[in-house]
């Protein structure tokens, strides 16, 4: 089995020029069909500002969030079964 050879941050491997622009292309293209979506999603009604976001994730964090008891708080990671894998 051949060895992999060691990354050398300071002599990168060389980027092809034609690979990279289709790269940046391609990658330019996928950004702009998300940011034409989030405008065609704004302009429709389907999002929510900021703010709502987070009463939203704080609410549904205070129903996920078991209340501590007496078990929970004296309970060690330790006192657990390990997880059948």
């Amino acid at each position: 089995m051949a060895k992999p050879k060691k990354l050398d941050p300071e002599n990168p491997a060389p980027v092809v020029d034609d690979e990279n622009a289709e790269t940046t292309a391609a990658l330019h293209a996928y950004q702009d069909a998300l940011v034409r979506k989030g405008l065609e999603d704004m302009r429709a009604g389907r999002v929510v500002s900021h703010e709502e976001v987070v009463k939203r994730l704080s609410r549904l964090k205070r129903l996920t969030t078991p209340f501590p008891t007496t078990e929970m708080s004296s309970a060690h990671v330790t006192d657990f079964p390990p997880h059948p894998m």
